[in-house]
């Protein structure tokens, strides 16, 4: 059976429990995927000179834990991106249906909403998924399970540190995301043909995921160092401050502008990759289950 014309014809005919499904399943599948960038990119902002190569990262990353610790905390990255995937693109589906507008402002404000839901459910997730990426070979946790008892009886607030940048960061993420997909999407239909070639359909869908993901990461890329030097403030030998204010004073003494975009690199391939297989893989969950329905 061919694929409708339409990507959006697609979700349209989709349940609300469908979209959540397809949201939670093409979230799982990008971490998998993606955990190494966003792993090498965690150790490239939080480091005290902020002089590291990409490459020199990763080889004395394999060379003290091997390939697998290139997967480094991965099980609360799995939830954590689960939980996202729900509510960025499961909130993003529900409030399209409602609002029925696709003007440029809607998806931003729509993308912006479908933001603060994911971030305010997957947070805590986001701050134990670096403390474990952070820990070097000797262990403050043994795991998921582990860092979230020892972080929460110590003090419950650390698992919400940083959440104020981080907020100010996938809000508008998202909304560019989803503005800047649907923007570049218009422009592939515009000049290069018709959407009713399933072929011209899921190839105009990658490519414009990655320019989104490309284009919004450098917009807000600062804050979410800024995110992660508060997150992993008072943690083992790392410095850093618990406010936003300090943190940026700290960061900019400490390297300038230049220092903000510690990590942008493999910030940049983990977006990339990540906006791709996330944008990619929702679009082909929807169409599996449209097409289980329908057959």
């Amino acid at each position: 059976m061919e694929f409708m014309k339409d990507g959006s014809q697609i979700r349209e005919s989709l349940s609300s429990k469908e979209i959540m499904f397809a949201s939670g399943s093409s979230g799982a599948f990008t971490r998998l995927v993606c955990q190494p960038f966003d792993v090498l990119k965690i150790r490239l902002q939080i480091q005290s000179g902020g002089q590291s190569s990409l490459y020199r990262s990763g080889a004395d990353l394999i060379r003290e834990e091997g390939l697998r610790g290139l997967w480094k905390g991965h099980s609360s990255a799995q939830i954590l991106s689960i939980v996202y995937g729900l509510g960025q693109f499961g909130v993003y589906g529900c409030l399209s249906k409602q609002f029925n507008d696709s003007s440029g402002l809607t998806t931003f404000a729509i993308g912006n909403a479908a933001g603060l839901t994911a971030t305010l459910f997957s947070y805590p997730f986001d701050v134990v998924r670096t403390r474990l990426v952070a820990q070097r070979l000797k262990s403050n946790y043994r795991g998921t399970l582990d860092a979230f008892v020892k972080i929460g009886g110590s003090d419950g607030k650390i698992l919400f540190r940083g959440f104020l940048p981080t907020l100010l960061s996938q809000m508008p993420y998202s909304g560019f995301q989803f503005f800047f997909y649907k923007f570049f999407f218009s422009l592939w239909r515009d000049f290069l043909g018709d959407e009713s070639s399933g072929t011209l359909f899921w190839s105009g869908s990658t490519v414009c995921s990655v320019l989104s993901g490309l284009t919004s990461k450098l917009i807000v890329f600062p804050l979410d160092t800024v995110k992660k030097q508060m997150q992993v403030s008072g943690f083992s030998n790392y410095g850093g401050h618990k406010r936003i204010l300090p943190t940026v004073v700290y960061l900019w003494k400490s390297g300038g502008l230049r220092r903000f975009y510690c990590g942008l690199t493999p910030g940049l391939l983990k977006a990339m990759a990540t906006t791709c297989v996330n944008f990619v893989s929702y679009e082909n969950f929807c169409a599996i289950i449209w097409r289980y329905k329908s057959s």
